[in-house]
């Protein structure tokens, strides 16, 4: 019984766990496109961009 819970408790954990590494994955996208936008529009001297 205790094994049970503990093996549910672990799959839980690891549900998380990937979870949690796709939204960094996708955080981490997000993050590049933003600070390209803002690189490119320095370059630019689009002041409205920034």
């Amino acid at each position: 019984m205790i094994a049970c819970i503990q093996t549910s408790a672990l799959n839980d954990a690891e549900r998380k766990f990937r979870k949690a590494c796709v939204q960094i994955t996708l955080l981490n996208k997000k993050l590049n496109d933003v600070q390209k936008r803002y690189h490119n529009a320095c370059a630019d001297n689009l002041r409205s961009f920034r």
